[in-house]
């Protein structure tokens, strides 16, 4: 997949999502767990009678890319 664009305070950005960094055109490459958030999921573990949190891995949104420029502006 090639690069996106996104528009942040009327500059035009393009970046790319990646396995595991994110690299926005200009600015340089983060890892994806510094640009998007960790998704996590609760489950009732039966054998335990308790509920258990586990994580699922790092979604990176068009929004997360647009705060991070800003982030990087300031």
């Amino acid at each position: 997949m090639g690069y996106r664009n996104i528009n942040v305070n009327g500059q035009d950005y393009q970046y790319v999502i990646g396995r595991t960094h994110t690299k926005i055109k200009g600015l340089g490459a983060y890892r994806n767990e510094d640009v998007g958030q960790i998704q996590t999921y609760v489950m009732y573990n039966d054998i335990t009678d308790e509920f258990e949190t586990h994580e699922d891995g790092v979604i990176v949104r068009p929004s997360d890319v647009a705060f991070m420029i800003k982030g990087l502006q300031y």
